[in-house]
């Protein structure tokens, strides 16, 4: 089961690459693929540039079930990158909430520094050690280097 992508940000993007992702490693592991059983409740801000505990709040009850019946099965969720685990937790309890059990999630990149713990088994093609930094911490920050977004202008 791929993290929703709002269907806003899906048009706007003209794709979802989560959801080919989980398409991909569910046809691989020779698994059900459904796209449809979790759905976003709202639009929620971008997550690249909020604090840990903004994160959370900015995903707190963003998701939730879309059968009104119980799940009951095993899910597997697959996502892109595992930062603080925030987006992951809030989907396990969805599914959890109506019968269904999380037995993995899969990633692309895990950029948590092994902090995060979600008491399921955790798969990640690439682990990324990429040190983060508040603003008046940030070592170009303060030697008066701009910070650039890649691939930006600005």
């Amino acid at each position: 089961v791929p993290v929703p992508m709002h269907g806003i940000k899906r048009r706007l993007r003209g794709d979802d690459p989560v959801a080919s992702l989980a398409q991909w490693v569910a046809r691989s592991l020779h698994l059900p693929y459904d796209p449809h059983l979790l759905c976003r409740t709202r639009w929620s801000t971008s997550q690249t540039r909020l604090t840990t505990s903004q994160r959370f709040r900015n995903v707190e009850g963003l998701f939730r079930i879309r059968a009104r019946s119980p799940v009951d099965r095993a899910v597997l969720l697959v996502d892109d990158v595992l930062t603080t685990g925030g987006s992951l937790r809030q989907m396990m309890e969805a599914v959890a909430r109506l019968g269904g059990r999380v037995v993995g999630i899969g990633v692309l990149v895990d950029r948590s520094q092994e902090k995060v713990e979600l008491d399921v088994p955790l798969f990640s093609c690439h682990r990324a050690i990429v040190p983060t930094y508040r603003p008046e911490a940030c070592p170009q920050c303060r030697a008066g280097q701009p910070l650039v977004k890649p691939g930006s202008s600005a």
